[in-house]
């Protein structure tokens, strides 16, 4: 979990407080997908080898790069997070896009597996918070519990960093 928070606070800029307020229904996952040329290449080889024509790429798309279409040949999954942001100094939202959409996604998904080890896996929905935890019914978790997390790191790493 503090992984994923500290990823979270990197790629969104976001403050502490404003990440432990955040609720599944803040986040949106969409897959924006991209073209991979190396997987492009060997699409079209396969195809070939069943005797299909595959047009010349310049002539089948223009998508510079992003694949729009899931059909399109070498389209792999890129998942882009817009994460719903409240500020509670002005009390204004904001929208923040972030590529931490598989990283997201991953954390869910790990998050409904330790509640149904706890064997309360209903406790997770839309308005669960995201770094709740999981011990107290995803209640939020005190702001020092993350700093405690911190400190721990940074003690178990310091002989290895560079002053």
């Amino acid at each position: 979990m503090f992984w994923t928070f500290t990823l979270v606070a990197k790629n969104t800029e976001c403050k502490p407080k404003e990440l432990l307020a955040l609720r599944w229904e803040d986040i949106e996952i969409v897959d924006v997908g991209r073209i991979s040329k190396s997987k492009e290449q060997s699409e079209i080889e396969g195809l070939e080898a069943e005797g299909i024509d595959v047009l010349d790429t310049n002539e089948a798309s223009d998508y510079q790069g992003w694949g729009k279409s899931e059909k399109a040949l070498g389209r792999v999954e890129r998942l882009t997070a817009y994460v719903l942001v409240r500020n509670f100094k002005t009390g204004k939202q904001q929208e923040i896009p972030a590529n931490i959409g598989n990283d997201l996604r991953r954390f869910h998904n790990y998050q409904k597996q330790c509640l149904k080890e706890y064997g309360q896996p209903n406790l997770l929905n839309t308005i669960s918070l995201i770094f709740g935890n999981p011990r107290n019914e995803i209640r939020a978790y005190n702001y020092s519990a993350f700093g405690k997390s911190w400190n721990k790191i940074i003690n178990a790493i310091k002989d290895n960093l560079k002053t």
